[in-house]
């Protein structure tokens, strides 16, 4: 969050016509403020009740996340303060974005192949763990 929030001031102090407030969601496409806050309210209440406990464990996980919320977060500061998000990184061959925007699908795509390359069993377990529990399935007679 203070990456963006850095490279937003600098941008506006030193590249100012590079800036563009993007009032829309992604990619510029328009949706009102209140909406934007109510889903961001909403998909973070879900993570927050949905995910157990062990799967905050895993490093990889706990820097996925702090990626998307920060940048969420700070995009989120820019609709407060400004109505609006600062945009100002313009490729030409893709919609002008910010360092945000960048944590936000950086953070989601670790955790897309997290979620892809870890199976929903081993959340929270070693490896040793997990074969010492099969075992103990075994009823004897």
């Amino acid at each position: 969050m203070a990456a963006d929030q850095l490279s937003k001031y600098v941008a506006r102090q030193f590249f100012p016509y590079s800036v563009i407030y993007n009032e829309g969601v992604a990619f510029s496409l328009p949706t009102p403020a209140w909406l934007v806050v109510l889903i961001f309210g909403a998909l973070l209440g879900i993570l927050i009740w949905n995910w157990s406990e062990p799967l905050f464990r895993h490093r990889r996980v706990v820097i996925s996340l702090g990626l998307v919320l920060g940048g969420a977060l700070s995009n989120l500061v820019d609709r407060v303060l400004r109505g609006a998000v600062l945009d100002f990184i313009d490729l030409q061959v893709w919609p002008v974005f910010n360092v945000a925007d960048v944590a936000i699908i950086v953070g989601v795509s670790m955790f897309v192949w997290y979620a892809w390359h870890t199976s929903p069993t081993s959340h929270g377990t070693s490896p040793a763990q997990q074969s010492s529990s099969r075992g103990s399935d075994r009823t004897t007679l």
